[in-house]
């Protein structure tokens, strides 16, 4: 017995064969690598997910944008979720124009009666109804710099200050970006610690490819800009004028 037990020892011992502590070595590599990977894959999911939100928006914005000149009509999306108390995060929105179906009379806003709702005759019509966007709190989530309800038109295509706002805190041009919270690759940052992570590139030169390249938009009265958010000042909050243009 004693020989047979040398002998296979010398068998694993020569390269024909592996230890056990040899194949736990390898297996715990492999773990760390598999999560490592897997961390870098919700990272650029995450990142891929930004950018698709503010292409969709922006696509919506410029759609709807059209849809006011060729109908003559104040148009535009109206967030469904947007409240004074707490923050701006907007999770879906409506693409709306002015006046009701068949109506003859429009009040140049796509709220009914100022209460957000499509159900006057003088109200509005929804174009397309519920739009989600793709971007999911907390990792990544979409909001805007001022407390605005929605993003009207004028019949020319020019951006429209609503005639009954629901707050003076609006002011132009309007910006809406996203964080992305998932994004920050620094190992201080995690699903369970969301404060310690980076919401938006800080890089000196904003080219942190770790970021989206498109994670903000900006309205302004004659155009609709994407471009990347860049916090210059590393404060992880969205100032005015950070969105950079692309």
């Amino acid at each position: 017995m004693l020989e047979m037990w040398i002998s296979e020892d010398t068998f694993m011992k020569n390269g024909n064969g592996f230890t056990l502590i040899e194949v736990l070595v390898v297996l715990t590599i492999v773990g760390i690598l598999t999560g490592l990977l897997v961390y870098q894959f919700a990272g650029q999911t995450t990142k891929s997910n930004v950018e698709l939100t503010i292409k969709q928006l922006y696509a919506d914005l410029s759609e709807i944008r059209m849809r006011a000149m060729s109908d003559k009509l104040y148009a535009g999306l109206y967030w469904n979720n947007i409240s004074l108390v707490g923050n701006y995060n907007i999770t879906s929105y409506e693409m709306r124009t002015d006046a009701a179906n068949g109506a003859t009379i429009a009040n140049g806003s796509i709220r009914d009666a100022g209460m957000g709702l499509c159900t006057g005759t003088n109200g509005c019509t929804l174009v397309k109804p519920t739009v989600t966007p793709v971007t999911v709190a907390p990792a990544a989530a979409l909001y805007t710099l001022y407390w605005i309800d929605n993003v009207t038109f004028d019949d020319k295509g020019m951006l429209a200050l609503d005639p009954n706002p629901p707050s003076p805190l609006f002011v132009a041009p309007i910006e809406i970006y996203a964080k992305c919270f998932g994004c920050d690759t620094s190992s201080s940052c995690s699903d369970s610690n969301l404060s310690a992570c980076r919401p938006a590139d800080t890089s000196p030169n904003c080219n942190d490819t770790s970021y989206p390249e498109y994670s903000c938009l900006v309205v302004n009265t004659t155009f609709i800009k994407m471009g990347k958010w860049c916090d210059a000042n590393q404060n992880g909050v969205y100032n005015i004028g950070e969105c950079s243009l692309r």
